[in-house]
């Protein structure tokens, strides 16, 4: 019966994690939330949800994805807050892919 981000919140605070982490982790799933306070809050909660849809796709194949993919990753609402549009999410594919390579490499040693 628990929100996983509230109760993520809750434990982190507990944790004595710094405040705004708390209060990112508690609003990942309610964006509009974090937008209407904007600040760091709103900042942080959107490279989070972006980091989270470029994480799955990067999962499923480091391969560069066709055009349409960036068109529509940067009509997310997170992508649209940090005003990064499809041109700019291309561009970082190649690196996020050698990133998450290097970090599965590291992982699995």
């Amino acid at each position: 019966g628990y929100d996983h981000a509230v109760l993520g919140a809750h434990v982190l605070a507990q944790w004595r994690f710094p405040e705004i982490i708390t209060e990112v982790v508690a609003l990942h799933h309610q964006p509009g939330r974090a937008y209407a306070e904007g600040g760091d809050l709103a900042l942080l909660v959107a490279l989070v949800r972006l980091a989270d849809a470029l994480e799955y796709r990067l999962r499923q194949g480091a391969a560069l994805p066709e055009d349409e993919y960036f068109e529509e990753l940067a009509r997310s609402s997170s992508a649209s807050y940090l005003e990064l549009g499809p041109s700019i999410l291309r561009a970082t594919w190649s690196r996020l892919a050698e990133a998450t390579s290097e970090i599965s490499t590291v992982l699995v040693a």
